[in-house]
């Protein structure tokens, strides 16, 4: 079984890393490879590069992991290598994962130093960055993106394609509405609804996430 890493930017790079750190120990994949349609190179710190037509006749022997930090993009590149047939990994860095009651989804990535405690859901899609704290009987939507150095408390319910930025709070109980966008460093005390760009401390609403992006 290989892995194909779907982007080659910066985030491909860090879970190549992971991905590098897993097969120490298990040999779960057989090579590990990047997808990127844009790219001009043929080769990334030792993993050659594919366009998605090279290797969509491959779906049958290999798992695929979406490599993008943009919610929105990560749902279209789901999509689109789901209809190819492709199936999706789960990268997880397991000395840190520790309570066998979370459910996880197909194509969930966990990185390093990150927590994610008993009874939660993570849907499909969903990534979690460095050190990050994931409370008990917490749910988030699908393709949606946690930054580092964020704590979630429990019974937080977060949406589809939502962002939340690095180091930002997020008191118990509270929901995060789908398409919408946690500034770095907010601290959300109430709920934030649906397609909304949310700032500060408390976090309110600035204006509609009308575009849809995160990174401009």
């Amino acid at each position: 079984m290989d892995l194909y890493i779907y982007g080659a930017g910066g985030t491909g790079r860090e879970l190549l890393d992971i991905a590098n750190r897993k097969n120490l120990n298990s040999n779960y994949w057989g090579n590990t490879y990047f997808i990127d349609d844009f790219s001009d190179k043929k080769d990334l710190l030792g993993a050659s590069i594919f366009r998605l037509d090279d290797v969509k006749q491959k779906h049958d022997l290999s798992e695929i992991i979406i490599a993008v930090g943009e919610p929105q993009q990560r749902g279209r590149l789901f999509d689109l290598a789901s209809k190819l047939g492709f199936r999706f990994g789960r990268l997880i860095n397991s000395e840190e994962f520790n309570s066998s009651s979370v459910e996880i989804d197909e194509g969930v990535v966990i990185y390093p130093n990150s927590v994610v405690s008993n009874s939660s859901k993570l849907k499909k899609n969903v990534m979690i960055q460095f050190s990050t704290v994931v409370g008990h009987d917490i749910e988030i939507g699908e393709h949606s993106v946690v930054s580092s150095g964020v704590v979630i408390g429990g019974n937080v319910t977060i949406g589809e394609r939502v962002f939340i930025g690095m180091g930002a709070c997020i008191k118990e109980g509270v929901k995060i509405g789908s398409n919408s966008i946690v500034g770095m460093g907010s601290v959300v005390y109430s709920d934030i609804p649906d397609g909304v760009i949310a700032l500060g401390n408390p976090a309110r609403v600035a204006r509609p996430n009308s575009d849809q992006k995160v990174f401009k």
